[in-house]
């Protein structure tokens, strides 16, 4: 079995220098880590009324109350009504079964009578189901007609509930992801002014390219996995506008991508940082979200052949370590739970983030120091 090595380069610094960060640099930071924070949330809210609308169908509830407490109310009354004939029934049967068992008419009697006739006879459970058969029939005609309107008013509000559910469901669901939509760009222009807001503070000492890379707030969204504020913030540092050629668009791209490729105090990219997420996803819908993240990223210039300085691991190198750490892990202290785990090494979601992040000359050496498949070998899988 090949032993996982990391292979780091000889004379190479561990990462760059740190250097440290403004007060102003420090803020900015922490504001936009905590945004991306309040923002991933709504966004989540919005995919949920977007792609599982029905798993949230029991807020309907404040559509329909009305019509449920009228619902509430006819079912009470057919139960009252039920409940009132049957008590009825069983005291007219236990009237007239009275005088079998030494009931008014037996004490009335003279003292003679009741000396001839000490023993009285005790009715049988023929004469109760004889006593109710004969007056059953009466109550059942008179149950039927005072539960008659009861019933199908009931019977009609259901019927009407059941179309105002398939009529509300659609009207709800779009209401909802409306709202989220609106909160999510609400908290997208209250970020970008207090950002511009903070850049403004130093803008006589640095500039807002300055500020912000020296903040590292881009790498904050690599680790929130949150696009719109990057782009954000990669167009403040690099501001386009509509009445631009196609030459100074293909230069602003460029120095975008410039700033996608630098290397942060860390030693790693914004892809690295997205890929070494990507490695760890607890579900198959977040790891999802991260590639699509990376993808995002490629596409605007963030080059998978960089690697880092101190061991040489590329992007790829780096999320099969954090898929190796993340299952390693995952099998210890998981192992009676199959489920916990998300995908292994070979599956769909495995090879298309491979395929993503291999670098144009394939993997660095460091990188095919990292087998995944020695963790099946070490900690097997569970049956």
């Amino acid at each position: 079995m090949e032993q996982v090595l990391n292979l780091p380069i000889a004379g190479a610094p561990r990462r760059l220098p740190a250097t440290k960060k403004s007060p102003v640099a420090c803020k900015l930071q922490s504001y936009i880590f905590s945004m991306c924070a309040r923002y991933n949330n709504k966004e989540t809210t919005r995919k949920m009324w977007q792609q599982q609308p029905m798993e949230s169908i029991w807020q309907i509830e404040e559509y329909l109350s009305p019509l449920d407490n009228e619902i509430f109310i006819r079912r009470q009354m057919v139960h009252t009504i039920l409940t009132n004939q049957v008590e009825d029934l069983l005291q007219d049967v236990l009237t007239n079964l009275s005088p079998a068992l030494n009931g008014p008419e037996l004490l009335n009697q003279s003292d003679t009578a009741i000396t001839e006739n000490p023993h009285p006879t005790v009715p049988t459970l023929s004469a109760y189901s004889a006593m109710i058969n004969h007056y059953l029939p009466r109550y059942s005609a008179s149950l039927a007609s005072s539960t008659h309107s009861a019933v199908t008013r009931l019977v009609e509000l259901e019927r009407v509930r059941h179309e105002q559910i398939l009529r509300v469901v659609p009207r709800m669901v779009n209401e909802r992801l409306a709202a989220a939509q609106s909160d999510l760009q609400k908290l997208y222009c209250v970020t970008e002014k207090k950002v511009k807001e903070i850049l403004a503070t130093e803008k006589i000492h640095s500039s807002a390219k300055e500020m912000i890379l020296e903040s590292e707030a881009i790498r904050a969204c690599a680790l929130k996995t949150n696009m719109p504020f990057l782009e954000m913030l990669l167009e403040m540092i690099v501001p386009s506008s509509s009445s631009d050629s196609a030459n100074a668009l293909l230069q602003k791209t460029r120095e975008k991508a410039e700033i996608l490729n630098r290397f942060d105090s860390e030693g790693m990219t914004p892809l690295m940082v997205a890929a070494s997420l990507a490695g760890c996803s607890d579900s198959e819908e977040e790891h999802d979200d991260h590639r699509d993240f990376c993808q995002r990223l490629i596409q605007m210039g963030a080059n998978q052949n960089l690697v880092k300085l101190d061991d040489g691991l590329s992007a790829l190198g780096i999320f099969r370590l954090s898929f190796q750490r993340y299952r390693q892990d995952t099998l210890i202290h998981h192992s009676h739970d199959s489920e916990t785990i998300s995908f292994v090494a070979g599956d769909r979601g495995m090879l298309l983030m491979e395929a993503l992040l291999k670098p144009a000359g394939g993997a660095t050496p460091a990188d095919r120091a990292i087998r995944l498949d020695d963790i099946e070998e070490i900690i097997p899988r569970s049956p």
